[in-house]
């Protein structure tokens, strides 16, 4: 799974990871020092293979700094149209005040 098909989500491909975090004691839990996190458990026993955790966390970072890239971006088109438009109504008024 590449980040293009990535809009299925994470769950698609690590069901069980998703599974795993449902369970948590705490619904933000962070999965690293948190008591009572599921997946922490879930490693420790063995059920969940560390090299799956790696891959899912990894994933996770890079759709995560996607996601950030993804909102610089559209700031900036934002930005831009912003400025047009303040162009515009600018030129537009100095046009009817020459008149």
């Amino acid at each position: 799974m590449g980040l293009i098909d990535a809009d299925a989500g994470l769950s698609t491909v690590f069901d069980d990871i998703e599974d795993l975090a449902r369970n948590c004691r705490f619904r933000d839990c962070g999965h690293s020092t948190e008591p009572g996190c599921a997946v922490r458990e879930a490693l420790e026993s063995g059920v969940l293979d560390a090299g799956r955790w790696a891959s899912f966390q990894k994933l996770s970072q890079e759709l995560a700094a996607l996601e950030v890239t993804k909102d610089r971006m559209a700031q900036e088109v934002e930005r831009r149209r912003q400025a047009m438009l303040q162009k515009a109504y600018r030129s537009n008024k100095k046009d009817l005040r020459d008149q």
